[in-house]
């Protein structure tokens, strides 16, 4: 029996959390009140009671309180193994492990992959493929950035996460428009994620291809490739993500240069220990960096995976994070083809007043997960908020990809409001 304490569950995690006690581990965790990325449900609740520890802290982004809550614990029930799924905490784990002596991903290596500039700058410097870029902290250097990179490009956070305050520009005017609003609006988003957000901007070429992720898995040196993914963007912002499918539809010499490539990233940037989460573009000139993400893919991601191979991805997660070698071939992805979507408001609205989703019935044979968070009806709702996701099956990637767009236009007529396509 081990002891695996992971800071912050979102709906992955809580799954992981389960998955981790199913096997016999005793299980921690370290929280806080801003990112209750998971629903409040029986459920849940039966994995959170049936915990360990939990303990509450304010932040667990701010390093300094994730050492003091780890300290403690650490000396007295020292963990076998850290785990962190949540983007905006992986850092500060990172930082506070290394602080208390406990094993996580290279804090360096962390720091690293979260600084996309920074990133991109490695890259260059051991010869890998990489965006022309500049990072920009004021609205006056980006006509300088862009005599650099060149339109047209995408303008983001430099550590941001979710495609949050993302954009492409064309012409000069959308990217000073962009650019203002990724530098102006850190102070709109909650106070525990402005000190992330507000490192700056990046200026980046615009890449053409499709977007890809490769799952790849570091210990000791050793990579293990668990699965090539397929990225769905939104036709009115190709910065936004609409879901994922797997396996990505490419050739066997593609996926073999995509994956080497993500290994080639890990190694550059120092991503040692976990799954990590590699994003990339398939450009004519081959696979180049979008960012790295030093965890675990997530959304309804691990969920995907284990409906194309029958394999729980966090039984591999924790064997990585407890130092456990994986011997034998990994499962391989089978005969079907799965994609999510995401439903998104293109704006502000108001939901209908009835929403009906007994026709979803008519897709029950297909339809292999349906997770709705906030479809009360007359509800208010924000600009790019995820309402709800929902996953497709199908023996083609061109069948579940038809179906699943075709559920996102009767989503549309149902809640009565646009949503991003």
């Amino acid at each position: 029996m081990a002891h695996v304490l992971f800071v912050e569950p979102n709906v992955p995690a809580v799954d992981a959390m389960r998955r981790a006690m199913e096997l016999g581990h005793r299980v921690s965790l370290i929280r806080s009140d801003t990112f209750r990325f998971y629903p409040d449900d029986a459920a849940t609740d039966a994995v959170l009671t049936s915990l360990d520890r939990c303990v509450d802290i304010p932040n667990t982004a701010d390093p300094d309180q994730l050492a003091r809550a780890l300290g403690p614990i650490a000396e007295t029930d020292r963990p076998d193994a850290v785990i962190s799924q949540i983007e905006f905490t992986v850092e500060a784990t990172a930082i506070a492990c290394a602080r208390v002596g406990l094993p996580f991903t290279n804090a360096d290596g962390v720091r690293n992959a979260r600084d996309k500039a920074h990133a991109r700058d490695l890259l260059a410097a051991a010869g890998l493929a990489t965006a022309r870029h500049r990072h920009v902290t004021r609205l006056a250097q980006v006509h300088e950035a862009l005599d650099q990179v060149r339109l047209p490009v995408v303008i983001k956070p430099v550590t941001g996460a979710d495609s949050i305050l993302a954009d492409r520009a064309d012409t000069v005017a959308d990217a000073l428009t962009a650019a203002e609003r990724a530098l102006t609006h850190v102070a709109r988003l909650p106070e525990m994620l402005q000190e992330q957000f507000g490192r700056g901007i990046i200026v980046e070429e615009h890449l053409a291809g499709p977007l890809v992720s490769a799952e790849v898995g570091a210990l000791n040196g050793r990579f293990h490739r668990f699965m090539l993914s397929g990225r769905p963007r939104s036709r009115q912002n190709e910065c936004i993500e609409m879901g994922a499918s797997m396996p990505a539809e490419v050739s066997a010499a593609q996926r073999e240069a995509c994956f080497a490539y993500a290994e080639d990233v890990c190694r550059t940037l120092g991503l040692d220990l976990g799954i990590f989460h590699i994003e990339m573009i398939l450009t004519a000139r081959g696979p180049v960096l979008v960012e790295a993400n030093p965890r675990l893919m997530g959304g309804v991601m691990p969920g995907l995976y284990k409906m194309v191979t029958g394999q729980d991805i966090h039984d591999y997660e924790i064997r990585i994070h407890l130092g456990q070698d994986i011997d034998g071939p990994l499962p391989p992805w089978g005969d079907h083809f799965v994609t999510s979507r995401k439903l998104m408001p293109r704006r502000g609205a108001r939901l209908a007043d009835t929403v009906d989703l007994g026709w979803l019935d008519a897709y029950s044979d297909r339809l292999n997960g349906f997770f709705p968070y906030r479809l009360a009806p007359g509800s208010e709702v924000a600009q790019d908020e995820i309402l709800a996701r929902y996953t497709v099956r199908d023996r083609s990637m061109a069948s579940a990809t038809a179906i699943a767009d075709d559920l996102l236009d009767r989503f549309e007529k149902c809640l009565g409001i646009s949503l991003i396509h």
